[in-house]
């Protein structure tokens, strides 16, 4: 499950850049992996330190933004709470709609959550927030919004 900690300050707690520099082994190849490529960097997994992006060039991992490093973060360290303040709200939404194994931490969602509401895989989640569990996009949507 996916868990998300409201915080209640602004200050930041994890420099997703700093702890992605220190990835000596890269990215593995996974499905997700992927997925969090394509989906917020518009981009291929070429290999485990390197990315194919929209225009077809090969680029290192240091490259990608910081919302796609923290989604990858939040992939290959489940245990560790990765703050997602400085990413896009593409990433946020990618990393809540797919990652169903890890701990991050959020100010209060301002702009709502974006999932196709047609489409069930983009709709199915496993996300807990405040104790209560979610398991799709439209009821975490409510939920903030009632928060």
């Amino acid at each position: 499950m996916l868990n998300i900690r409201i915080k209640e300050d602004t200050k930041m707690s994890t420099d997703v850049e700093a702890v992605f520099t220190r990835m000596k082994n890269g990215i593995e190849d996974t499905k997700l992996n992927r997925q969090l490529l394509k989906e917020i960097e518009k981009a291929e997994y070429c290999d485990s330190h390197s990315f194919i992006d929209r225009f077809g060039n090969k680029l290192n991992l240091m490259y990608l933004s910081t919302g796609c490093k923290a989604a990858l973060l939040v992939a290959a360290f489940p245990d560790i709470e990765i703050d997602i303040d400085e990413c896009g709200y593409n990433a946020r939404d990618s990393i809540i709609r797919h990652i169903k194994n890890g701990n991050i931490i959020m100010s209060e969602p301002l702009m709502e959550l974006s999932f196709d509401e047609e489409d069930p895989i983009d709709n199915d989640i496993s996300v807990q927030v405040d104790g209560y569990v979610f398991t799709t996009m439209e009821e975490l949507c409510k939920y903030f919004q009632w928060r």
